[in-house]
C-alpha cells in the first residue's frame, strides 16, 4: 500500500504527512475505506495529533497490487 501511496500521491501529500512527526517521535499510519474513518478517529482519543488525508485511489488497482504482493 505504501508503494501505491508514493507512485499515486503528490509529493506534498507525502510531505504533509512527515510534517505531522516531530523529530524523534513515532506515528502511526492507517488506510482505512472513508466509510470507517468515524470510528478509527475515536479509537484515537488518545493521540497527540490525528491528521486526515482522503485519497484518490483506484479500489480495483490496489486490490491487484495486494494481490501481487501475496504471490
Amino acid at each position: 500500500i505504501a508503494g501505491h501511496i508514493s507512485r499515486k500521491s503528490p509529493s506534498k501529500d507525502l510531505e504533509a504527512i512527515s510534517e505531522t512527526l516531530n523529530a524523534g517521535s513515532a506515528g502511526i499510519v492507517l488506510v482505512v475505506d472513508p466509510a470507517d474513518a468515524d470510528e478509527v478517529k475515536t479509537s484515537l482519543v488518545n493521540a497527540t495529533k490525528v491528521t486526515q488525508k482522503d485519497l484518490a485511489v483506484d479500489s480495483e488497482r490496489l486490490d491487484e497490487e495486494v494481490d501481487e504482493a501475496y504471490e
